[in-house]
């Protein structure tokens, strides 16, 4: 028999029903919605929106204590809802400044920042399917019989229940290589057709996949809440007992919806790891999630789920130490470590090198047993000719000197002719020949060796304006149609645009404004922009605290040319407001005199850590410093650490830099004010990724240098 647990939680539903002491793993079978939170404030309020209308004024609606928890009713038959919590002293919890959103009728739990529906509470056996209502409302349900998430209670037979088989979720359907599949007794039974081998995962494939065991590690990473929740690709850098680190930005991680144990789930990725011990950081290609600058680590084969939100590691199992995969029969198991066969590869010698006609590599290379096929001079293995090291890159004119590299007259070229795997080309009337071969009208400039700086945009003397003649320079982002181009460039070959908000004078309303600078006129008029989901061609918007929902949900902006592919739509950060702020306690003074902290390079979620601290201290203020997209360089330097000067190089003015994303910078911030603590900013607005001489030469460079004598400073550069 299973008995539906019960935890005494926050609940909001629709007034028209009873009201019963709530507890979780129950939900309403009428209508409306109710929460369940819980916390450990004193008070808690909830400041909510309902069906899309007006927001509550905040701090939003005290709740009762009922059982030690926290406990609310609303007058509103709710259909869906957006909702934030807090103490009553400014200290908010609003998902990392997303709010929390509800879509549909039903009983949901808000913990560790997501939502989750909850199971339906009885009120007469007849509700509780195969199974029986007891006095304290719980469903007893019957042997083998369960409550999932999207059924009545007790409504699922785990035994024999092809969607559910065993547990919630876990689905016995017909497959494409299956000759029956069913659900009996709680397991998964399947024939394979012809020519197909069930596999350890339960699954009928000609090979069957290589799955976790000894010399194996499956690393499943859960990024749900996590810094990378939204990011398309998620890398793992990673070395091991008997490879070194991985080449930058590490392996690609693919996303699963089945977990360890075949369990169902969601934001998560995962990745099997020929090691028997592992040291690994995350990456999207652009931040780090390495433990904290620790690099995580396991010390055995086995399964591992990492917790991005908690940089933590769960065992869900281990196993012995050894010869990843046995060394799949291709090889030898040498104290741990596979020593492979001729023409095998990779540390569990799973990879095979191309055989043909008694030679490895088409005969115009060798088998290495760490990289595979190795071709010789004028060789590579290219998609355009079948096989490995079979492209002869010294004369294909489809790869000429290497893969893809075409070589055949066009536009501004009247001839081309690959000869020892170089293009020789003759251009045409208007083009010339540039370093690099290619025939332009005009050559880009030169790579600079070593650390040498352009000087073609640089000032001289007391020049501070720049020549009107640099104008021509603006447009040189490579357009969709360009083979350079890549698809963070967006629509800039065309046109750039950005908001900015102007103020009434008591800052209770405000005109969002449009900016955009466009290559031609018809460019310009070309462009739609939609405000807060309604398209249009006003640049403008105008929004006021008392009318707008915004008080806790930013405005978005998104921008677009009409009649232009979705290539060229613009990235529009959201749009926060003044009255979007949490108050600041009132301070002796104002604040105008106190102490402020210097967090330089930390992550803002690192520095809203600190917030309660800081407020009790009686600091004045927190100091981050620049928040912009920067300059970061995958080179190795100063002992692998990009210097701490590229902090002050922007690329743009966007708020997603090393300290963090936009939205990780808003909740550091609004953190801090609820306890009092106000932000400083430190930064360089007009420096981009440029060099210009230093005014004021008693300062010394920025660099790790010894600190130059005390003089007073010239306010922000």
């Amino acid at each position: 028999m299973r008995l539906l647990p019960v935890v005494a939680v926050l609940a909001l539903i629709c007034a028209a029903q009873a009201w019963p002491f709530l507890r979780k793993d129950v939900k309403y079978q009428e209508q409306g919605i109710g929460v369940y939170y819980q916390s450990t404030w004193d008070q808690a309020y909830m400041h909510y929106q309902v069906d899309g209308g007006e927001w509550t004024v905040p701090p939003g609606v005290p709740m009762d204590v009922r059982n030690g928890e926290f406990f609310l009713a609303a007058d509103e038959a709710l259909e869906s809802m957006s909702c934030v919590f807090n103490d009553g002293h400014n200290t908010w919890d609003n998902n990392g400044g997303m709010n929390y959103e509800i879509s549909e009728v039903g009983t949901y739990e808000v913990a560790d920042n997501r939502v989750s529906p909850l199971p339906v509470e009885c009120t007469a056996d007849g509700a509780c399917g195969a199974g029986q209502c007891l006095a304290s409302s719980d469903c007893l349900c019957a042997d083998d019989y369960t409550t999932c998430s999207d059924d009545s209670p007790c409504g699922v037979n785990l035994d024999n229940d092809d969607l559910n088989c065993g547990a919630c979720g876990l689905e016995c359907l017909l497959g494409a290589n299956d000759r029956t599949a069913n659900c009996d007794n709680g397991t998964c039974n399947r024939v394979c057709l012809d020519g197909f081998q069930l596999c350890p995962d339960n699954t009928c494939n000609i090979d069957c996949p290589i799955g976790p065991g000894p010399g194996y590690v499956q690393m499943y990473y859960d990024v749900s809440n996590g810094m990378f929740s939204t990011a398309p690709t998620v890398y793992i850098h990673y070395k091991t007992d008997i490879t070194d680190w991985d080449e930058l930005p590490g392996h690609e991680m693919t996303p699963t919806s089945v977990g360890p144990n075949n369990t169902p789930v969601t934001d998560m990725y995962v990745l099997l790891i020929p090691a028997n011990t592992l040291d690994y950081v995350f990456t999207d290609g652009m931040s780090w999630d390495n433990d904290n600058n620790a690099n995580y680590s396991v010390s055995s084969p086995g399964v591992y789920v990492t917790h991005s939100s908690s940089h933590t590691v769960d065992t869900i199992a281990t196993y012995p130490k050894g010869c990843p995969g046995d060394c799949n029969g291709n090889g030898n198991c040498l104290d741990g470590v596979c020593k492979c066969n001729d023409g095998s590869y990779l540390p569990d010698c799973s990879g095979t090198c191309d055989y043909e006609d008694g030679s490895y590599c088409g005969d115009n290379g060798t088998c290495d047993t760490a990289l595979g096929c190795v071709c010789a001079e004028g060789f590579d293995s290219c998609s355009t000719v079948p096989g490995m090291c079979n492209t002869d890159v010294s004369s294909d004119v489809y790869n000429c000197g290497g893969c893809g590299e075409v070589c055949l007259p066009n536009a501004s070229t009247l001839s081309a002719t690959c000869t020892m795997g170089e293009c020789i080309r003759t251009c045409a009337d208007g083009y010339q020949e540039c370093p690099d071969g290619t025939c332009m009208t005009q050559c880009p400039a030169p790579v600079l060796p070593g650390c040498e700086l352009y000087s073609i945009n640089s000032c001289a003397g007391d020049c501070i304006v720049t020549d009107p003649s640099f104008e021509a320079n603006r447009w040189q982002t490579p357009k969709p149609t360009s083979p350079n181009y890549s698809p963070d460039f967006h629509g800039y070959s065309l046109y750039s645009a950005w908001v900015s908000i102007w103020y009434s004078q008591d800052r209770t309303s405000a005109t969002v404004r449009l900016n955009v600078v466009a290559k031609t006129p018809e460019i310009e008029a070309a462009v739609l922009v939609t405000w807060d989901g309604v398209e249009g061609t006003s640049r403008q918007k105008s929004i006021s605290q008392a009318s707008h929902s915004t008080i806790q949900r930013p405005l978005t902006v998104s921008v677009r040319l009409n009649g232009y592919s979705d290539e060229y739509i613009l990235p529009i950060d959201d749009v926060y407001f003044y009255w979007m702020t949490h108050n600041p306690y009132t301070l002796q003074g104002d604040g105008q005199r106190g102490a402020l902290v210097e967090f330089f390079g930390w992550p803002h979620s690192e520095i809203a850590k600190e917030a309660e601290f800081l407020g009790k201290a009686g600091y004045m203020g927190a100091r981050f410093f620049p928040a912009n997209e920067q300059v970061m360089s995958w080179q190795p330097m100063e002992d692998q650490m990009n210097p701490w000067d590229f902090y002050y190089q922007p690329v743009s003015y966007r708020l997603n830099g090393r300290g963090g994303s936009r939205a990780e910078l808003v909740n550091s911030i609004a953190t801090l004010q609820s306890h009092g603590v106000r932000k400083d900013k430190d930064g360089v607005r007009q420096r981009p990724v440029v060099w210009a001489p230093n005014p004021e030469k008693d300062w010394g460079p920025k660099r790790a240098a010894p600190v130059p004598q005390p003089k007073q400073k010239r306010g922000a550069e």
